[in-house]
């Protein structure tokens, strides 16, 4: 192994690995690594991406299938890599991909000039699907809750067990009732949510 063959990642790298796969698996995990183990990281981020994909897409079975596909093509393309750069080509590659496709598709700007590609008309990528989130009243109020530990909305709300209180309380663990009375009490929070 050539030390110039190795890639050094730092430590938001494994900070993002941490939230991935847990903090126990992945403490100390920043520096030098070969290309053997750097295509062992890439391949799990996209074994774990795949998982997230089947688990948390819905209503467009072959939308889902095709980033599942794309996820397993850069599983196998990697498992051909033997350098960092095409570990790291490839991941890149894949990751184009993918990020294109869930928001809707890839982009065919292949014949277009230099001029027309940056083009807004170019980069609406709704001919097949369009890209919407729906949270149910329980993933809003989890939203919420979440709030009241953040700098921005913290002098803003309630404490996180005052939020918990009202839902369990005040509201019998009823979402629909805790939005109800957090619109009439936090409307202007509320919109900025929507």
């Amino acid at each position: 192994m050539e030390s110039e063959d190795l890639i050094t990642t730092d430590l938001s790298f494994e900070y993002m690995l941490s939230f991935l796969f847990g903090k126990k698996r992945f403490h100390g995990y920043s520096g030098h690594f070969s290309p053997r183990k750097w295509r062992q990281q890439i391949v799990l981020i996209f074994e774990v991406l795949e998982r997230a994909v089947r688990e948390t897409i819905r209503g467009d079975e072959r939308h889902r299938q095709q980033i599942e596909k794309r996820c397993r093509a850069a599983v196998a393309d990697l498992g051909r890599a033997r350098s960092t750069g095409q570990v790291s080509v490839a991941a890149v590659e894949h990751l184009t991909y993918i990020a294109f496709l869930v928001i809707g598709e890839w982009p065919d700007n292949w014949n277009k000039s230099p001029n027309d590609a940056p083009r807004s008309k170019n980069w609406s990528l709704t001919h097949y699907r369009s890209l919407q989130y729906l949270r149910s009243y329980e993933q809003r109020v989890r939203q919420i809750i979440s709030l009241a530990d953040g700098e921005e909305f913290k002098r803003r709300l309630p404490s996180r067990n005052e939020l918990y209180d009202q839902l369990h309380r005040t509201c019998k663990g009823n979402h629909r009732k805790f939005i109800a009375w957090f619109k009439r009490e936090y409307g202007d929070i509320y919109l900025e949510l929507e």
